[in-house]
């Protein structure tokens, strides 16, 4: 029971955490704050939502578990008082809390728009979401023979459902749009994660039984089949309504990029590498190792579950690296920092199972070089062909990835180096190479020493020491091939443009414009769209050689009837450097020339 109300407690949060970001991303319509007093009464409807919907599965379980036992209601008189307090104090607070934000939502339209109804409603939707799948799941195993009879999880899957549904009217009818993105997407992304372990489970299992590789003997195979098709059907409903029948439809934006990004790049690309490297070496080592099974059954008994495993991540990346491939509606087409953020994380994912080979084959090759004191253990030629599995599987991931990165590099240079993606990558994986190879360094000097001062340095030193080397090799190997091209793009970069420490845009009607003169300038920017509308587009190229030309380190770009005018400020002191000095040199009066998006830069 507290374990229950804990993780409820942790789902809470985390919707409230989900919210809140989604509030605040850049491009959302501007939502009313909520005081302390209107979070309170949220919080206590949610409570009352939660207790009344508790106590009310409770009582019906046990009617519904009378009725299937033929057993009197009185030997669950305990949890039939719980349950019933449950249901007496918290179903009169929700009515009485549930009138009052009912009013407050009348009187104040704005009221829908704050943060509270938001988290209110997520919460309300997604919490009884999580507990009627869970719920369903145990009802269809009963259903289906798998598990013994289990009205209690009947009537949770009816109440919970209920639940959901009513706050998933509710949000559908109140929720403007836009506020609406945050449990859409986290249903997603539950109905999601559900249905790829039970299509794993159904397809591996599935191999199993054609094949005979049961992987339990204490459980029937035909059991394990079912069990995982009621997941599937439970997680293929969810996300069936929730991704393709609404949230898949929304225009691209932040936050379903980083769902992608985490769906696609992350989840994907790691069960992939995971399922296909752990395949392919169990194939090897049969072929051509010496496997520890004495049959082909037993050594391949996970092979199947591998395989739906690295189908399941293929088919996660191939389908969500093309919804980031969509144009947003808010920003220029071309590469942005989603793109950057797909190429980067998958490059270092490939990167790190390429550094785990790499460590592997030098475990290996020490191994060969020290096979005469050799232990019981794992083979050298095992751990070679493991070496060999994930260079083969890690190496084109991380090919493909920075070939793409670098082919963006090529054709746009400037935004590509001055990316904050790009520089956080590079120094990320220098950073984390130096302190790697440290900590290996202390390992191999440990060892050194320990055995040097016992007397005892032989073979076997070099033995014990295999795997701090192989670290050591490949993390100083990797940190000191990205700290080379992290110098030498560095001083690549326009001096003019390391200059600029922070911009203001006054008057930029397209906030997509503050990101990408950001990123090709490298410096601070702060924009202040318009309140009106009005005004022509700016265009980044032109904004981002007038703060080039600029001679301090701060200035403030307008909109002028002549065109930009960037002004050179100084933030310290608060006093402006010049107010109206356009930055052109002394000549002939300046003539507006229209730029390449229909507005106007002032040239001489």
């Amino acid at each position: 029971m507290i374990a229950s109300v804990l993780l409820l407690a942790l789902l809470v949060v985390g919707v409230v955490v989900v919210v809140r970001a989604v509030a605040h991303r850049p491009g959302a319509t501007a939502a009313r704050t909520s005081s302390l007093r209107e979070l309170f009464t949220y919080v206590l409807l949610l409570v009352a939502v939660l207790v009344t919907s508790t106590g009310t599965a409770g009582l019906l379980g046990q009617l519904l578990d009378r009725y299937a036992t033929d057993g009197p209601l009185v030997t669950g008189s305990v949890e039939a008082a719980r349950n019933g307090a449950f249901v007496v104090v918290g179903l009169p607070l929700g009515l009485l809390v549930g009138l009052v934000i009912r009013r407050a939502l009348r009187d104040d339209p704005a009221e829908r728009t704050s943060f509270g109804w938001a988290a209110y409603v997520t919460a309300g939707t997604v919490v009884p979401l999580v507990v009627a799948m869970v719920a369903v799941h145990d009802s269809l195993g009963w259903a289906l023979g798998v598990d013994p009879e289990n009205p209690r999880a009947v009537a949770r899957a009816v109440v919970w459902s209920l639940v959901w549904l009513v706050h998933w009217r509710l949000d559908r009818a109140l929720t403007p749009s836009d506020h609406a993105t945050p449990h859409l997407l986290l249903g997603s992304a539950l109905g999601l994660g559900t249905t790829v372990v039970g299509a794993v489970g159904t397809v591996g299992n599935s191999l199993d039984l054609a094949f005979g590789l049961q992987r339990d003997t204490f459980v029937d195979p035909q059991d394990q089949l079912r069990r995982a098709a009621a997941t599937l059907l439970v997680g293929a409903g969810v996300w069936t309504l929730y991704w393709w029948r609404h949230a898949s439809a929304r225009p691209r934006g932040q936050f379903t990029d980083a769902y992608a990004l985490a769906a696609g790049t992350l989840v994907g690309i790691v069960a992939g590498v995971v399922g296909t490297v752990w395949a392919v070496s169990d194939g090897l080592v049969w072929a051509l190792g010496s496997p520890a099974a004495a049959g082909a059954v037993e050594h391949f008994r996970n092979t199947p579950h591998l395989l739906a495993t690295a189908a399941a991540g293929a088919l996660l990346w191939w389908y969500h690296t093309g919804l980031l491939a969509r144009p947003v509606a808010t920003a220029r087409p071309g590469r942005d920092e989603a793109h950057r953020l797909r190429d980067y994380a998958s490059a270092a994912l490939g990167l790190l199972a390429t550094c785990v080979g790499g460590v592997m084959l030098v475990v290996a090759l020490v191994d060969a070089l020290t096979r005469s004191v050799a232990v019981a253990g794992t083979p050298a030629a095992n751990v070679a062909l493991v070496a060999v599995s994930a260079l083969v599987v890690g190496l084109p991931v991380w090919w493909l990835a920075w070939r793409t990165a670098q082919a963006a590099c090529r054709t746009a240079p400037g935004p590509e180096r001055a990316s904050v993606t790009r520089r956080t990558y590079l120094v990320a994986v220098t950073g984390v190479g130096v302190l790697v190879a440290v900590g290996a360094l202390i390992g191999v000097v440990y060892l050194l020493l320990e055995d040097l001062f016992a007397g005892a340095l032989t073979l076997g030193t070099l033995r014990s020491l295999r795997y701090a080397l192989g670290v050591l090799v490949v993390a100083a190997a990797v940190a000191g091939a990205h700290a080379a091209l992290f110098r030498a793009e560095r001083a690549l970069r326009p001096h003019a443009v390391q200059r600029v420490r922070y911009v203001v845009l006054v008057g930029a009607g397209d906030p997509a414009v503050a990101h990408e003169v950001a990123a090709t300038t490298g410096a601070r920017v702060l924009s202040w769209p318009r309140t009106d509308g009005a005004g022509p587009v700016w265009s980044v190229a032109d904004v981002a050689r007038l703060v080039a030309a600029s001679p301090g380190p701060d200035v403030v770009v307008v909109q002028t009837p002549d065109g930009l005018l960037a002004v050179p400020v100084d933030r310290q002191r608060g006093d402006v450097a010049a107010v109206t000095v356009p930055l052109v040199p002394p000549g002939p009066p300046a003539v507006p020339a229209p730029s390449a998006d229909g507005g106007t830069v002032t040239t001489s």
